[in-house]
């Protein structure tokens, strides 16, 4: 059930509700650029039906500096990005006992995490669907580490799943390579253009709809326990 579909009224029976954030952002020559939303839209809207709960519009901008050199991506900024996502949970937290913020982009990760620490709240929670999916793609990719990378092998598998007409017929690949600056070493700040030409890092050639239908589904399982797992480590405070 969408919040922005509901009366006040239908709102005030529910105790739950998911808040997707996206992107908007390239993803190189085969995914439309709101790629990270589209899919915190299906996925989302699924989550919350198998659950019960609401699923709050999706939050459709991110922190998204790394690819800010390709034309049409929108980049909030630390700040402004931050500031858009606190003010939502501060606006829910008033009326629901659980919030579930879920990330489908990893530029926003490092940002979120610092956010739900800043808000120190029992009841907001963070969940991010690549992590939650990267069992499914390890177990399925034809690549390995660079299948999972941006506008690649898996992303562009749900895609081809959930919105197949906004993906281009030729699918090509200019990069086989994964993003691992310092590796968990040190970290430093990076752009697209000093790994790939068109934005992918690899791997779409070889993506299908059959990944994509796999991954979403075995993922959306995956959180369903997650979900299961707050809900049940926070019953102790309801009673």
């Amino acid at each position: 059930m969408r919040l922005d579909e509901i009366t006040y009224e239908h709102a005030e029976s529910y105790r739950e509700v998911i808040i997707p954030i996206g992107s908007v952002e390239q993803h190189g020559r085969a995914l439309p650029l709101g790629t990270d939303s589209i899919i915190a839209n299906e996925v989302g809207r699924r989550l919350a039906s198998r659950k019960g709960m609401l699923v709050c519009p999706t939050i459709p901008f991110g922190f998204s500096t790394e690819h800010s050199s390709f034309p049409g991506t929108i980049d909030l900024g630390l700040d402004a990005f931050l500031s858009l996502v606190e003010n939502v949970v501060i606006s829910l937290e008033r009326d629901f006992e659980l919030l579930y913020l879920v990330n489908f982009h990893g530029g926003n990760s490092a940002a979120l995490e610092s956010l739900v620490k800043k808000i120190n709240s029992r009841r907001v929670h963070l969940i991010h669907f690549w992590r939650a999916a990267r069992p499914v793609m390890e177990r399925i990719t034809d690549q390995g580490a660079i299948g999972i990378e941006h506008a690649g092998e898996f992303e562009t598998s749900l895609m081809q799943y959930l919105r197949p007409e906004l993906v281009a017929e030729e699918l090509s690949d200019t990069t086989d390579q994964s993003v691992s600056i310092g590796g968990r070493t040190h970290i430093r700040s990076w752009h697209t253009e000093e790994f790939t030409d068109d934005g992918s890092f690899g791997g779409a050639r070889l993506a299908s709809k059959g990944k994509g239908e796999v991954l979403c589904n075995e993922t959306l399982d995956r959180m369903e326990e997650i979900i299961d797992d707050i809900r049940n480590e926070f019953r102790p405070e309801r009673a």
